[in-house]
């Protein structure tokens, strides 16, 4: 695809580019991992049925965004969600994670959650969990005790969900507590009190200025 649009970047042009922006923050193994296998993770995509609409860049940053024909809404469920069903993937939405099981050893064992209605809880067995509940931009009280700079002057621009939950159930195990201070800005927004801020986003007027990490993870 990038080809086809006449994009001609080398793997060590993104390299130093996240570098730079991340203020080196960034992890260069990781980094060098995802880039070397990047190709084959967009021709896997492809193959489950995901379709792309081209490369483009998202703001002053390379050209080496692979948009999807419809955004994620299609991505996801128009084509990795019924894969995973195919395979016997079990959904369960309308819940919460209230624990991360332990053994004796410390050693997870699977989660409990909490049904939003009838608030009935449910043990979950399993032989992992992958915490993907973003970080903590809208939990007000731990942007106060973590961010960096004021964060009163923070309008978050996202679905709202960012409590900060994964990084609670995470140090309720005995995670440790690191990078907590970064986040991505993107400059002035639009706020009205009365409607989600992340529907202005395209009101954004400064360009993005610097990265920060709100999860323990890029």
């Amino acid at each position: 695809m990038q080809k086809k649009q006449g994009i001609n970047i080398t793997g060590n042009e993104i390299l130093h580019d996240e570098q730079e922006f991340s203020h080196y923050e960034a992890d260069t193994l990781i980094w060098k991992d995802y880039i070397k296998q990047s190709a084959e993770n967009v021709s896997w995509l492809k193959n489950l049925g995901v379709k792309f609409k081209g490369v483009a860049t998202l703001g002053s940053g390379l050209n080496t965004w692979h948009m999807f024909n419809g955004l994620g809404r299609h991505a996801i469920h128009d084509a990795l969600e019924p894969y995973a069903k195919k395979h016997n993937v079990e959904y369960i939405t309308s819940a919460t994670v209230t624990k991360l099981n332990q053994d004796s050893s410390d050693k997870i064992t699977g989660i409990t959650i909490q049904d939003f209605e009838t608030k009935k809880a449910k043990n979950i067995a399993t032989k992992a969990v992958i915490l993907a509940t973003g970080g903590y931009l809208n939990n007000r009280e731990m942007l106060t005790k973590y961010f960096n700079s004021n964060s009163n002057r923070i309008v978050p621009m996202n679905s709202g969900k960012s409590g900060g939950s994964g990084l609670k159930l995470a140090w309720a195990t005995g995670a440790k507590k690191f990078n907590l201070g970064m986040a991505m800005m993107f400059g002035g927004q639009i706020k009205e009190d009365k409607i989600p801020s992340y529907k202005y986003w395209k009101t954004d007027r400064i360009t993005s200025t610097y990265v920060e990490n709100t999860g323990g993870q890029w």
